[in-house]
């Protein structure tokens, strides 16, 4: 069973321009995806599984629709005794624990702003947090230990109804914070209308399918999460893995795909890179139906390589965390996936370039589902809302990444992309990742500078930074070559494992 029909009255579409001008989404008066979404599951398809969960020290659990709905139930009255109504906020901090998706529904349930936030952050990132926000309840893992799990498994409680909340489509649902990839992270507000715009998400460039199983990589605290763990998804009928991991190994994600029978898979390019050199045909993959990959551009030889290995293609997409999907490589005959492109726009979005290459969303005639609330008054006037991002558009309508419009290079007289000369670099068979930034220069304002981290069995030497030199000359122009490279252990990264442009890593002694 899936809801699709119940939001979309046309779900198949001939092409990408039929799809583009006919995909809209019907809006429900008072639209609550938990009351509108999981509870119609829990009364029409209680068997139905939602959530398949494991971790690293052999624990798994799977919940049904009617589970999770009872579940959540509990955990909003719970929630009521903390003293928790509608609109007030209450940060998760919850890594991937299966406890998330209870309390994310249980506040949905009572109207509140749900907070997640991410497992790493530091005391630091947590107070900066709390200084901005009107914070009620914090739960992090000690207190489900000392307070939830006490009260869930008290026998006197109940399943009786929460009333359900009157609530604005504008009013606030889902609060996030920006990555942090430049400056200080930046609050970002979604409303109760948030999760229908990942009906395109999931349904049309995640290719999630009814009664299968979707595996996206993120955790809890990323915006990424809501992109591929929940919402969209669940609308499609598709269930949601998740797995627990406590780190990151590459050969074991792929183990738990075929173990688990994953259909629809989600990865930031970081994963596939990892993967890049190992041996693909030894794990029973057979199960996966459609790859797609997101939060960086992936190098197109990176992508080739998989499809070689795996038969399957990698369709990337692109958005932020002040929005939903904005484009993507859609599985149609006109809209073939382009390796390297983000693809072509979203039908909820009108998109284009600005005179500086800016993509810019058009907000002038309606606001579309999906994009954040609280952005700057000025786009409101200006009737656009700038993503800051930097794209080039072919002449079949593909966009394709350039850069942060704050973190170009200009090096003498010449406008450089650090993320262009960051595609050659980690070509180069020795590159695990590389970072490109500008360095101070009191001849040229600023010269090309690379922080490089290289595989095992290579040695940081002299030679290798000839090569790797040698190399970016043959494949570029002379004037985006770095003119210096610091080999480092590792890159400077935000929670959410973007490069941290501006933090500078110690190069290895």
């Amino acid at each position: 069973m899936n809801l699709l029909a119940s939001f979309l009255p046309k779900t198949e579409f001939s092409s990408y321009d039929d799809f583009y001008k006919n995909c809209k989404i019907n809006i429900p008066d008072n639209f609550n995806f938990v009351y509108d979404v999981v509870d119609v599951y829990a009364k029409q398809a209680p068997n139905q599984r939602a959530l398949v969960w494991c971790n690293d020290d052999g624990e798994t659990k799977e919940f049904t629709f009617k589970q999770l709905a009872e579940q959540s139930i509990i955990a909003a009255h719970f929630l009521q005794e903390q003293g928790i109504s509608k609109g007030d906020i209450v940060m998760l901090c919850l890594h991937r624990r299966y406890e998330y998706w209870i309390f994310l529904l249980a506040l949905h349930r009572l109207g509140a702003v749900a907070f997640p936030v991410s497992s790493q952050l530091t005391h630091k990132d947590i107070e900066y947090r709390l200084a901005a926000c009107m914070v009620r309840l914090i739960i992090t893992p000690d207190f489900l230990k000392e307070q939830w799990e006490p009260y869930a498994a008290a026998p006197e409680h109940n399943l009786q109804d929460i009333l359900r909340p009157e609530l604005s489509p504008q009013e606030p649902m889902l609060l996030y914070y920006t990555s942090g990839t430049q400056g200080e992270p930046k609050p970002v507000m979604h409303n109760w209308l948030y999760p229908l715009a990942h009906i395109i998400t999931a349904k049309y460039w995640q290719k999630n399918i009814d009664g299968g199983l979707h595996y996206s990589m993120a955790e809890t605290g990323w915006a990424k999460s809501s992109w591929g763990k929940i919402y969209g998804q669940w609308i499609c009928g598709t269930a949601v893995f998740v797995y627990d991991r406590k780190k990151f190994n590459p050969q074991t994600v792929l183990q738990k795909i075929a173990d688990f029978e994953v259909n629809t898979f989600c990865a930031p390019p970081v994963f596939y890179r990892y993967i890049s050199d190992l041996d693909l045909p030894k794990f029973d993959l057979s199960n996966l139906t459609h790859c797609c990959s997101a939060g960086e551009s992936l190098n197109p030889a990176i992508s080739h390589e998989f499809t070689q290995k795996t038969g399957l293609k990698i369709y990337e997409g692109y958005g932020q965390t002040e929005t939903a999907l904005l484009c993507a490589n859609f599985d149609f005959d006109d809209c073939e996936s382009v390796s390297g492109s983000l693809g072509k726009p979203s039908p909820l979005y009108q998109i284009s370039l600005d005179e500086t290459d800016e993509l810019v969303v058009d907000i002038s005639k309606n606001k579309p589902l999906g994009l954040f609330t609280n952005y700057p008054k000025s786009a409101e006037k200006e009737g656009f809302y700038r993503t800051g991002d930097l794209v080039s558009k072919d002449e079949k309508g593909f966009f394709y990444f350039i850069g942060r419009k704050d973190n170009m290079i200009k090096s003498a007289g010449f406008r450089i992309s650090p993320f262009e000369v960051e595609e050659i670099i980690n070509e180069y068979e020795a590159v695990a990742e590389s970072y490109v930034y500008g360095e101070e220069d009191s001849k040229r304002g600023f010269i090309v500078t690379a922080q490089v981290v290289i595989k095992p069995g290579y040695e940081a030497q002299k030679d290798l930074e000839r090569k790797i030199l040698e190399y970016v000359r043959e494949k570029s122009a002379l004037y985006k070559c770095p003119r210096k490279i610091i080999f480092v252990k590792e890159l400077s990264k935000t929670y959410n494992g973007k490069i941290k442009r501006g933090g500078i890593s110690e190069g290895e002694k």
